[in-house]
């Protein structure tokens, strides 16, 4: 327990010495005339008389505890779950235009680390993909795996066989999978890409989303680019 205002507590000392000296005191006998007869000794009679005179001092006390303001240390009744977002981040060969002071890829991997400042407390993975897809960062809640990613994944600096292409569909599904070995907290993906995908037609796009729909994963897609 600790108290808002605990200088407070100083006036304390009051209603303790009173008590003190409540029960250290010895009060003198006054001798009454009853036929001359001895009287009983009733020690109780002045134990009680002590407690009936104490109680100011206690109700004294306990209001100098309450204007220090007593505050309990206690588990808070409800707790934010920890949500499990996973980062889809296309990499592929168009991420390489112009956009702002860089280019594509830039403009996301600039927005995705900052998106991390506001999100403490939740565990955070990084896949990246094109033609094929990588897992870059296991889910975690330490980020500065994702603070030094992108002098390492810019499409410039993957070989060609891995950006041919936009293949998101492959993609979900991937991360998909990597979300439901997470055995608690909510799942996300957040979908960074600047073009169509090549594996989203023939209604396999429908398919895709009833099957995160019905696994509770939630999916934001975020347009990188123009128009």
């Amino acid at each position: 327990m600790s108290f808002a205002h605990p200088i407070v507590l100083i006036a304390l000392t009051i209603p303790i010495l009173l008590i003190v000296f409540q029960w250290i005191k010895r009060t003198r006998a006054l001798p009454l005339p009853f036929d001359y007869q001895k009287l009983e000794d009733r020690k109780w009679l002045g134990v009680l008389l002590n407690i009936v005179n104490t109680l100011p001092y206690l109700i004294l006390a306990a209001l100098i505890l309450i204007a220090a303001g007593p505050r309990a240390f206690e588990r808070p009744k409800s707790e934010r779950e920890l949500t499990n977002i996973l980062f889809c981040l296309d990499v592929s060969g168009s991420m390489v235009a112009k956009f702002g002071a860089g280019d594509r890829y830039d403009a996301a991997m600039s927005s995705l680390n900052e998106f991390l400042d506001y999100r403490d407390g939740d565990a955070f993975s990084l896949m990246v993909f094109g033609g094929d897809n990588l897992r870059w960062v296991p889910l975690t809640t330490d980020v500065s795996a994702f603070r030094n990613a992108p002098a390492f994944l810019h499409p410039t600096k993957l070989p060609p066989w891995f950006n041919g292409g936009t293949f998101i569909g492959k993609a979900l599904k991937q991360a998909q999978k990597e979300l439901l070995a997470s055995e608690s907290g909510d799942r996300m993906i957040i979908l960074l890409s600047d073009g169509a995908s090549f594996d989203l037609s023939n209604g396999n796009d429908l398919k895709i989303a009833r099957e995160l729909a019905e696994n509770n994963i939630t999916v934001y897609a975020i347009h990188i680019g123009g128009g």
